[in-house]
């Protein structure tokens, strides 16, 4: 009976103490974070979310460099300052670390000083750029061209014309850029024919479009003046109206202006020289028809002479009294424009018409409107013609 007693205590016993041990084991925890390192911008914040298990574990965060980045007791962490920092997040014996990296305000554009640019062979432009906004951590730009055969740039944005053709400069900082179209070219001259492509050349390229032929080459010697290929015999335009119109050098003003009435007015019958003038469409110019001094600086280019604003020297000439004043008609000069005229006839072309007949300016007489200015081709000399008479018309433009 005793020793059932002792064997039935011992059982009970030994059952106790493995309900305790039972009862007081721990499970171990374990702690996860998705971002063990991220990336912030200053003065923004990003939100932890760490995975612990067992559930209801108590969460500690800290950061050992909070004036870089600090984290509150819910895990936001803050960006402070640019630098790094090390967000340590502890859960009974686990923890685990996320690196941050504190970066300034990215770039959100680019805006460059120059975006499109004409350059003749060995010039050199300076581009600058302007990285938005001010506070952006990286402004650092970085240069390319996409045909350095054409145009070179290097780390300071000073862009190299190497040779003829079209080259694209790119400013980029990360993922932002802007752009610079390049277009190198060669000194136009005078006789020059001009492409639709906008490209000129002395000799003829039978594969491109030409439009027009350079009388006008400006002192910058990358742009001119081109005058087209065709021409028409039409009436001017309708009697008795204001117009503004007098300007003699500026043919383009004179042509905007009337036109600006036709359209306001639904005149375009009425006008016949400008509507033809207003359908041209070539190479995207904007043609227009000559003003006065225009048709002279035709017929000095026809004339193989240099026009010049004043102070003509020998081989040049500038302006000139406009009414039955004839200049250039020597030999030499006759000469000069059949040759000019060859060029235009040879590549099918209508000559200009150096056999008495004249040209309509856009230009009217300054102390009679209804009078226009008309330039002759094969003296230079200016008379007027009523606005209801025909003549021929034919369109200039910039290039």
């Amino acid at each position: 009976m005793a020793k059932m007693k002792t064997n039935s205590i011992l059982y009970s016993f030994f059952v106790f103490c493995f309900v305790l041990i039972g009862c007081t084991e721990q499970k171990m925890t374990v702690l996860e974070l998705t971002d063990d390192k991220i990336t912030i911008v200053l003065g923004e914040s990003y939100q932890l979310n760490p995975q612990v298990t067992p559930e209801g574990a108590q969460i500690m965060y800290s950061s050992d460099n909070p004036s870089v980045a600090s984290v509150d007791e819910n895990g936001l962490i803050t960006a402070n300052s640019i630098g790094n920092a090390n967000v340590t997040v502890t859960a009974n014996e686990a923890s685990v670390s996320c690196e941050v990296d504190v970066i300034g305000q990215p770039a959100e554009q680019i805006s460059l000083n120059i975006t499109d640019v004409r350059l003749l062979i060995g010039d050199t432009v300076r581009l600058t750029a302007l990285v938005m906004p001010e506070d952006t951590y990286n402004k650092v730009i970085e240069w390319d061209s996409d045909n350095a055969s054409v145009a070179e740039v290097d780390e300071s944005g000073l862009v190299t014309a190497v040779s003829v053709g079209n080259a694209v400069i790119t400013a980029s900082v990360d993922d932002v850029q802007a752009e610079c179209t390049v277009k190198v070219v060669e000194v136009p001259a005078v006789g020059d024919y001009y492409y639709a492509d906008g490209t000129y050349s002395s000799a003829l390229y039978a594969s491109k479009d030409i439009i027009g032929i350079v009388f006008y080459v400006n002192e910058d010697q990358m742009s001119g003046k081109i005058v087209e290929m065709g021409e028409a015999s039409l009436v001017w335009g309708e009697p008795g109206i204001e117009l503004d119109n007098y300007n003699r050098y500026d043919g383009k003003g004179n042509t905007d202006n009337i036109i600006k009435y036709i359209s306001d007015n639904d005149a375009w019958d009425n006008f016949p020289a400008f509507r033809y003038i207003d359908s041209l469409d070539m190479g995207g110019l904007d043609w227009y028809l000559p003003s006065t001094v225009e048709l002279k600086q035709i017929y000095c280019a026809m004339s193989g002479v240099k026009w010049v604003p004043e102070n003509a020297q020998e081989g040049e000439c500038n302006d000139w009294e406009d009414l039955n004043t004839a200049i250039l008609t020597g030999a030499e000069y006759v000469k000069n424009r059949e040759t000019f005229n060859a060029r235009i006839t040879d590549v099918g072309g209508v000559a200009l018409n150096v056999r008495g007949y004249s040209y309509f300016a856009s230009t009217s007489m300054e102390n009679d409107r209804e009078n226009i200015w008309q330039i002759m081709f094969h003296s230079g000399a200016g008379y007027n013609m009523v606005r209801s008479g025909t003549n021929r018309v034919r369109g200039i433009a910039e290039f």
